[in-house]
């Protein structure tokens, strides 16, 4: 990922803004046709999710969550990202894991993630519903 790239999607402050919602879709344009997401762009674009737990941003992150469904090491660094901080969007691209199949990730239980997701102190209450709403959906 080029480094100017890169360094924009560390510099959102409102991705609820049209400005930056707009910036968000030129971003996954660009990346779209780049190839395989280094682990810095995987990196950014979780911050991203991470910094903006509670909002999916007028669908502006979706385009960003499409990319990372299709990059190889996703699971895992996903796992990580919602250790650190749970996000609707992360949450979102987990479900897609659950409904492929996908049990585990590195030996955890990812419907044990989402219970202990719903269950943390201090996440915004949009991550909580999302979680809770997942747990239904996959009968955990």
């Amino acid at each position: 990922m080029p480094a100017w790239l890169q360094q924009k999607l560390w510099s959102l402050t409102d991705p609820l803004r049209v400005d930056q919602a707009e910036l968000l879709k030129n971003i996954a344009e660009d990346l779209s046709g780049a190839g395989p997401l280094s682990s810095s762009a995987m990196a950014a674009i979780f911050s991203l999710f991470e910094r903006f737990p509670g909002i999916d941003a007028n669908g502006a992150f979706h385009n960003l969550s499409r990319l990372l469904e299709e990059q190889p090491a996703t699971l895992a660094s996903l796992v990580r990202s919602l250790q650190r901080q749970p996000s609707v969007m992360g949450l979102r691209l987990l479900n897609v894991f659950m409904v492929d199949g996908v049990e585990t990730c590195d030996g955890l239980s990812l419907k044990n993630l989402l219970r202990s997701i719903y269950l943390r102190q201090n996440i915004p209450e949009g991550v909580v519903q999302e979680a809770k709403h997942l747990l239904a959906l996959h009968n955990a």
